[in-house]
């Protein structure tokens, strides 16, 4: 059974695109999204069912993924973290954290990720013990929709074992510096939080981790979610691309072609994907699935980009509004190719 005939994804893509445009255009956090995936259940994509998620397959999370990616990628960016998250509490939190998860299926809750570590002993954030507590101080960068959270997982260096240490922080516990203008990406949704002194030692995720088991969980859980991701962001360049009322035959001969290989793509990688479990991806045989995707999301911007100019599909005002909507798309793609590979 498909994600779309098991979940309600009716009109979700276009009850998302609804409000794309203007999100990006503010920059300010996709909050009309969020309640529409929020009254889906689809912020319990990866929680278990006994916490009131979803706790959808691979190949049904990729599914979910192509229709918000189709809709709004600031939208998505948010979606994604809070996955993230919550997949990281349900697997390692304590009774504390998954307490919380119910709360997070319907948008009650809504988590983010802040990165405090690095790979050197003196780590964004650290980690000190004192007086048999557990207190987190430091900058993290945070990626996420800031000005909408309720809650975020931090991760952050031990001072005393060099290891890593995961801990939930609520929002009146951060710090949070002003957005960065970067535009589409993040709709002015990326900032830091600082962090002074937070006792964390009940709200620790059940052992310290180390980071090829946080990466390791993080790529499983992306795998599915991004190659989703980039099909309907294909999808939305495509549609946009259609939209060109001076399109020529060779025109539409090459969006006609780009549409059948994203089509293609998308079909292929998740039948690869129906029998597998998080757990069980290879994440080698999925990257090479993964690029074909991702080159044909760039073919996909590249022809809404490549529409304007003497003899191009587009002009004027038409074109100038398609133009700066794929590089929109162009801008989320890039960002997701650089965090898949981190």
């Amino acid at each position: 059974m498909t994600a779309a005939a098991r979940l309600d994804l009716t009109g979700l893509t276009g009850e998302l695109a609804a409000h794309a445009g203007e999100v990006d255009r503010t920059r300010r956090a996709p909050a009309e999204g969020l309640a529409a995936l929020g009254r889906r259940g689809l912020l319990g994509a990866l929680i278990p069912r006994a916490y009131g998620g979803l706790e959808l397959s691979p190949a049904e999370l990729f599914e979910v993924a192509a229709a918000i990616g189709a809709g709004c990628g600031a939208t998505g960016l948010i979606w994604g973290q809070h996955l993230a998250s919550s997949a990281f509490i349900a697997r390692w939190g304590n009774d504390a954290a998954r307490a919380l998860l119910p709360e997070a299926v319907d948008g009650r809750r809504l988590f983010g990720i802040g990165v405090g570590y690095t790979s050197r002993p003196d780590g964004p954030v650290q980690a000190r013990r004192e007086n048999g507590r557990i207190l987190i101080s430091g900058e993290a960068t945070w990626v996420t929709g800031a000005s909408l959270l309720t809650d975020g997982l931090i991760s952050a260096q031990d001072a005393t074992t060099g290891g890593v240490l995961m801990a939930v922080v609520t929002a009146a516990e951060l710090a949070a510096g002003p957005p960065y203008g970067m535009v589409a990406v993040t709709s002015g949704m990326n900032c830091t939080v600082t962090l002074r002194d937070v006792d964390v030692t009940d709200r620790l995720l059940s052992a310290p981790l180390d980071r090829s088991q946080t990466s390791a969980v993080f790529t499983q859980n992306k795998a599915p979610r991004d190659a989703g991701f980039h099909t309907g962001l294909s999808r939305a360049c495509l549609a946009l691309a259609a939209q060109a009322r001076t399109l020529d035959a060779a025109g539409r001969d090459r969006l006609d072609a780009i549409t059948g290989e994203v089509e293609e793509a998308a079909a292929a990688m998740r039948r690869w994907l129906e029998p597998h479990t998080y757990e069980h991806i290879d994440a080698q045989a999925f990257w090479q699935r993964y690029d074909r995707l991702a080159r044909l999301m760039w073919q996909a911007a590249g022809l809404v980009m490549s529409a304007g100019g003497s003899g191009g599909l587009l002009d004027g005002a038409e074109h100038n509004r398609l133009a700066r909507e794929a590089m929109y798309y162009l801008a989320r793609i890039n960002l997701a190719r650089w965090l898949a590979r981190d």
